[in-house]
């Protein structure tokens, strides 16, 4: 048995990344990303936190900004009718190779409203447990329950008691 990895991800319409799929290669170790300002480190970061989990844990620590995060993951330029998601292949824990897709179904919505999607993998509709009994991806405690670190989970985790 391996522990399971994201191998490659594929973004389309969520927050930064427009019309056009984009695609990363994840490295097998660890994945670190520099760029500068509004460059989509960020995004790319919230968008492989939203395929594991169906939310993003900055709206959560960042409780005063909720108001903020309302219609925030749907890239604000695209058409209504055009399909946001994210897409992984994903190396699980038996071997094989297998394919995650969330596509947003509801954005955040002022409030306390969450948001709302679909979870697929290989083509079929799956639940949220799916993700840690077929691929084998286990997932942490909230609020920091995928393994993502960005500024706003550092910042978390130097400040927890």
């Amino acid at each position: 048995m391996i522990n399971p990895r994201l191998q490659k991800i594929k973004i389309h319409g969520f927050r930064s990344f427009g019309t056009n799929q984009q695609s990363f290669e994840l490295s097998p170790t660890v994945t670190v990303l520099w760029g500068g300002n509004s460059q989509g480190k960020t995004s790319l970061a919230e968008a492989m936190e939203f395929l594991l989990t169906g939310q993003i844990v900055r709206r959560e620590l960042m409780a005063s900004t909720k108001e903020e995060f309302s219609d925030s993951l749907r890239n604000v330029h695209i058409p209504d009718a055009t399909s946001v998601f994210v897409s992984a292949e994903v190396i699980c824990s038996d071997g094989k190779m297998r394919c995650l897709k969330r596509t947003l179904i509801e954005d955040y919505k002022k409030g306390t409203q969450g948001c709302t999607s679909k979870v697929e993998i290989d083509g079929e509709r799956s639940q949220e447990i799916d993700i840690q009994t077929i691929l084998g991806v286990k997932l942490f405690q909230a609020p920091l329950s995928a393994p993502i670190l960005a500024q706003h989970t550092l910042g978390y985790i130097f400040s927890a008691g």
